[in-house]
Order: structure tokens, then sequence, then C-alpha cells
């Protein structure tokens, strides 16, 4: 099962931070937007992800209380032009999450730059496992630094979370 180590900080002006990724060769990716349908599951995240004319669903699970978010997850790709209708009747719809993304890359590491609908701003990494989970712990500790993200911001939670509260949903 693939595996990342990530985090989520509010971040106001993400215009900011473009020295940084600068510096560190990080490579500017794609501008995406997507939007995200949370399903109700009895364990973990199911979203279905649309970006243009891609479509995925992402199955996720990630304990939000350890010290260190690792996330185990599947994705699925949907060829069929009406999966939103196909899911909605086997799952009740959570929330929809949209949101504009501008994507970087730095080695094995999304540099996420998230505008979201209601949210507002934020700065998500996620340094994938490609060789050991240690390996992904040194490049994502490398990137945090030499970003300056203030750790004092994370969020231990989803978009999904993040809304939901925002809306008073449990």
């Amino acid at each position: 099962m693939p595996a990342n180590l990530e985090i989520k900080v509010s971040y106001k002006n993400l215009g900011k931070l473009q020295d940084g990724l600068k510096a560190i060769g990080a490579k500017f990716i794609v501008v995406l937007a997507q939007k995200d349908t949370y399903y109700k599951t009895d364990k973990g995240l199911l979203k279905l992800r649309i970006d243009g004319d891609k479509t995925e669903l992402i199955y996720y699970n990630r304990n939000e209380k350890n010290a260190k978010r690792w996330s185990e997850y599947y994705t699925l790709q949907i060829s069929d032009s009406k999966p939103e209708q196909f899911f909605s009747r086997l799952y009740k719809v959570e929330v929809v999450v949209k949101k504009n993304r501008k994507l970087y890359m730095y080695k094995n590491t999304r540099i996420h730059l998230d505008t979201v609908q209601g949210l507002g701003t934020f700065v998500e990494l996620e340094s994938m496992v490609k060789t050991t989970r240690k390996a992904a712990e040194n490049e994502f500790k490398f990137v945090m630094e030499n970003l300056h993200l203030p750790v004092e911001k994370e969020l231990r939670m989803s978009y999904r979370d993040l809304l939901m509260a925002k809306r008073g949903i449990q």
C-alpha cells in the first residue's frame, strides 16, 4: 500500500513561499481545480476527486493523533462519465470540498499551495515513501525547514473535517 508523510498548515500569504520553493529547486507542475466529494464510511476516508477530465476514487487512513501524520492510501482511476451519480447511490455524501491547488514537486515531496472554498489558504506537504520511511522523513524535514513552515499552525485534520466543523456537521 502506498504511504506518505503529511502536514497541512494554515498560511495567509502563499506568494511568500516562492523564494523558498525556488531556493530548494522545487519544480512548478500545474494548477489544479479539484472537487473532492467525501462519502460516509465506517473506517478511513473515501473521496471522489474530479480534476478536469481526470477522476479518481481515493481511500486513505491516517491517525491524526500520532506525532507524525503517516497516511496509507489507495487510488482507483475512474473512466465513467457520471461517477458522482454512481457513488452517491452507494454512499451518503458528507461534504464537497472545492479547491484551487498549485502543485510543486521537490524530489518525492508534493507541495500543495491550496485555496479552499469556504476555508482559506493552506500549504500541504506530502513526502511519498519511494524507498524507506526514513528517507521520506528526512526529505520531509528538509522541505519543512527550508520553506520555514510554521509548525505551530499545523492542522491535524483533512479539509473535509475542517469544512464539516465549520458547518457544525458531526
